[in-house]
């Protein structure tokens, strides 16, 4: 069952490992000039994103086969009293989800030297048929912690430009990956400040009304989706 799109990949062990790696080789060869484009691109943004400082808090070092446990909480809010409340404050559910994050970001002391609240989200890029690996981009929002208390509409407001500005505008930090696959982790690790810029910042994610096919993945109601 489920939807089985055809991405053009050859079938697992229809080519001989000699017929596959000279395909691949050709098709790299094919990508050069996007990589070329990509390397181009990605210096400027480099160049502009580079942190004048180092950041505050930094996290302690790890090894590679280290592994880390991070606090985790779950909070199941009924959907009507949550939209309730963001309509009582102005907002809608996006807008509370926002203010929900600036709070914890606040209480966790990742407030900016003026008080406020950055806030980081991705935000889906894929349309009906797109078969990329990186259909995502993202913008920042800036929220007063304080203010989102008692009011929601300036918060709704610049998500609501954020999410304009997005659709019209390509984001800088797309041009640059395709070079992704030659690009070392420990690079990229280097490199989280491109993308979520200085000083502190609190990554929001929101996915919205989720479809009820989706908490059904064995074919069976799901009991509790977290």
């Amino acid at each position: 069952g489920g939807v089985k799109a055809d991405l053009g990949y050859p079938r697992p062990h229809s080519r001989t490992r000699g017929r596959a790696l000279l395909e691949d080789i050709k098709a790299s060869y094919k990508s050069l000039s996007d990589v070329k484009a990509a390397v181009k691109a990605a210096l400027p943004v480099i160049r502009e994103g580079q942190p004048k400082s180092s950041r505050a808090v930094r996290p302690a070092k790890m090894l590679e086969t280290a592994t880390a446990i991070r606090p985790t909480v779950f909070a199941s809010v009924p959907a009507d009293a949550w939209d309730a409340r963001a309509k009582e404050l102005g907002g809608n559910s996006g807008a509370l989800v926002a203010a929900f994050a600036a709070r914890l970001g606040f209480n966790m002391g990742q407030s900016r030297p003026d008080g406020s609240v950055l806030l980081n989200f991705p935000v889906g890029d894929r349309g009906e048929g797109d078969a990329r690996a990186n259909a995502l981009t993202g913008m920042s929002v800036t929220a007063d912690p304080v203010q989102v208390l008692t009011d929601l509409a300036p918060i709704r407001a610049s998500l609501k430009a954020g999410l304009k500005e997005v659709a019209t505008t390509p984001s800088d930090l797309l041009a640059p990956l395709p070079l992704a696959p030659f690009t070392p982790k420990r690079l990229v690790r280097r490199l989280e400040w491109i993308v979520l810029g200085q000083g502190p910042v609190v990554g929001c994610s929101n996915m919205g009304d989720i479809p009820e096919v989706l908490t059904q993945l064995d074919g069976t109601p799901a009991a509790h989706f977290l």
